[in-house]
This record gives structure tokens, sequence and C-alpha cells, in this order.
């Protein structure tokens, strides 16, 4: 492979390359050129001169993913040019002095780069972001991950975490993305308690996480993407003053259910419908400025639909006892509800009460599946919420259909 003779770093050989005007460029300017280009190509630099030889092991950000996922595909062997694409990487680390602002690692199951001794590596370089990728059926331990302390932004995908015994804290982490990881409640809140300066918390389709429990004083925003073959969900928001942006979205089954409730609750599950809940959970969230819920109903063949979300029906004047929440008064100010049936009772009360509630909004936005049956009935709840009594006469209320439900 023509690649293969140029993959790293050596000699030129007989009558290097003389500096051109590109070459008498400042260091730091050099490497943040080599830092827009792959890894694969910024190391074919090295052969061009002296000068060029180790400037490509100090680029701020590195990307690994066209190094390693063109040779490491799933399910496949290293190569010789696959061994390598692992050689630069590891030069990388072992003749690197200059910090590393930001690293996307894609790790496959033949890929051999020892995890333990690169994370070691990136907490010595000071690794601001760092996401890292998994693509692969052998489980990879990341205990020394959770020692980088200097790290300020981390995204996991389809990695199986388990905290080290040792943890104490990541003091510095500011964001925390999990996506397709396998964690356990207990796991997922002893990590978040140990982030003291973590203001956002992604948190898609993890596996295992069956109680979401949260302690993060510095919270602004919390985003839950919950898979609707997932097992039951209770959420639960301890403690989480400062939140001010807070985005649910539940892709729906007909066979699960979800419970969003204070930790304390001990009220028969079975008789308090899912809106309710939310309004609970709100009323711990004296702070909130945005709330987005999308609750989509799963479709199965031959169109059938089923929304179970809003279907237990609540006590009479339910509504007009509740206390509203504080962020209602004086914080939230834009609402989206998405991929929600008109048919649905109880949401509609729901929005009713927040358009009475909410004192400074500015915007709501409220999408909702548009069927061919009910199309009379859906104009008459349209134009009922357009017409409602607000608490902010000049808050904007945009009332559209987004997807349609075929065959209703």
């Amino acid at each position: 492979m023509a690649a293969e003779s140029s993959l790293v770093a050596g000699e030129v050989g007989e009558g290097e390359v003389n500096d051109d005007q590109i070459s008498l460029l400042p260091d730091p300017i050099l490497t943040m050129i080599l830092s827009l280009i792959p890894v694969i190509e910024a190391a074919r630099t090295s052969v061009l001169s002296k000068r060029w030889r180790f400037l490509w092991t100090s680029i701020p950000h590195l990307d690994f993913d066209d190094l390693f996922g063109n040779f490491f595909p799933i399910g496949g062997y290293p190569s010789q040019v696959g061994e390598k694409c692992v050689s630069i990487f590891n030069q990388i680390f072992e003749r690197r002095q200059a910090h590393i602002n930001s690293c996307d690692v894609p790790i496959f199951d033949d890929c051999p780069v020892d995890l333990d001794k690169f994370f070691i590596l990136l907490d010595k370089l000071g690794i601001q972001h760092l996401l890292l990728s998994y693509f692969g059926t052998d489980p990879k331990s990341l205990s020394s991950l959770f020692f980088c302390n200097s790290l300020k932004k981390l995204a996991i995908l389809f990695f199986s975490v388990s905290l080290p015994s040792q943890f104490n804290q990541l003091a510095n982490l500011q964001a925390l993305e999990l996506t397709a990881v396998t964690i356990t409640g207990n796991q997922l809140e002893m990590l978040v308690s140990g982030c003291p300066k973590l203001e956002n918390l992604t948190i898609c389709q993890c596996l295992d996480l069956s109680d979401l429990r949260i302690c993060a004083p510095n919270l602004l925003l919390l985003d839950i993407y919950v898979e609707e073959d997932e097992p039951r969900f209770r959420v639960s928001l301890i403690k989480a003053p400062r939140l001010k942006h807070l985005v649910f979205c539940y892709q729906l089954n007909k066979n699960v259910l979800f419970d969003f409730s204070e930790e304390e609750d001990e009220e028969d599950e079975n008789e308090i419908d899912e809106v309710v809940k939310l309004i609970k959970l709100l009323m711990n969230l004296d702070h909130l400025e945005s709330f987005s819920f999308r609750c989509g109903p799963r479709l199965f063949k031959q169109y059938e639909c089923s929304d179970t979300s809003f279907n237990i029906p609540i006590e009479t004047n339910y509504w007009e006892k509740q206390k509203p929440p504080e962020c209602l008064k004086s914080h939230l100010m834009t609402i989206q509800i998405e991929d929600i049936r008109l048919s649905s009772k109880n949401v509609i009360e729901f929005v009713k009460f927040l358009l009475v509630n909410a004192h400074v909004l500015v915007r709501m936005r409220f999408l909702y599946w548009k069927s061919f049956r009910d199309q009379s009935e859906e104009d008459i709840v349209v134009n009922e919420l357009l017409l409602f009594n607000r608490a902010s006469q000049n808050a904007l209320l945009e009332i559209k259909p987004g997807r349609k439900l075929h065959g209703f």
C-alpha cells in the first residue's frame, strides 16, 4: 500500500526540502494549520524537513476517527498498516510536551491501544476536551480515565462505565455527555456528585439506568433522551438549584412506563398521570428558564399507534388545586412540547396550567401529532388554546402539527 511507506516519521534523505514561506511561520501557527487536516495527513508532513519532523506531534486538536476508522473496521483484524497507525498514536503522546486542547478517539476490539497508559498520558498533557467512542464487543476498562482532573468536557459513547473504588472527583469537568453507555443509577449519581463544576449533563439511551438521581449544585442544562424499549425510567432531581434549561425526550412504547417523581414520593403511581409528576418535578426547579418536553408514541406495523403517556384520568379540578412552581412565576420564558396527541385531555389541561401561571413566558411552541380522523376536534382544541387566557399577554403561542398519524 502506497500510504504505508509514509505513515511514520522518517528522514527525507538526500536534498532536504528548503524552507518556503509556510515553513517560516512560527510553530503555534503551523501546528494550528496541521490540526485542520486528518492526523494521518499531518503525520506525513514529518518527511518535509527537520523543521517539520515533530511539528505534527504538537497539534492542539487530535482527531483519530480517520486514522483508526480506516484500518480497524468492526469485526476486522489489524493489518500491518493498522499497526503502524497505533505506532503513530503512541508516538504522538510519548513525544508530546505541549498541552492538548481536545482529542477524539474511536476504540475498536482489534486496536491494541493501552487505555490505562493513554489516560495517564492525557492527564499529564492537560487534556481538556475528550470524545471517546467504542466499537466492538470486548469490554474495555475506563477506570484510569476518571483520574484526569484537567478534563473540562467529556463525551463517552457505547462504553460500559464502572467507576474505580478510589474515585474522588473530576474537579474541573463542566460538561458530561453519556450516549448508549451502560451505567447504573448509583454509578451515575456518584459520577455526577464527583463533578462539582458540572454545568451541562446529557444522558442519551443509557442502558441499566432505571433510577436517575442527580446532585449537582452548579448544573445549568439537563438533557435526557430515553429510548422506547428501555425499562421503566424514574427521574429524581434531588439537588439542582441552578438548573435553567431542562430537556426531556421520550420515545414511548405502550409497554413502557415512565416515572417523574421526587425520591420521597410514595403515592400510588398507577393513579397519578405522568404529566402530574412533571409538575412535581418542576416544583423543585425554581430557576428554570426553558423547558422542552417531547413524548413520541411508537408506531407499529399497519400504522398501529399507542399513546399511553397521558391517558390515566386525574381528579376533577386537580389543576385548580395545584400551587404553580416558582419557576413559572419568575423565570420560565420558553416552553416546547412535541409529539403529543390533542385527544389527550390531560395534556391540554397541563398546557392551560402552564399558560395561566407562566408570568414571564416569552414563547410556547406546541407540536402535535396530526390525525385524519379527528381533524375537526383538533381544530376546536387548537382554537381553544389560542384564545385561552394567559398570564403573559405578550407571549407568542405557536401551535401546529408536527408529524401525522396515519389511520387515525
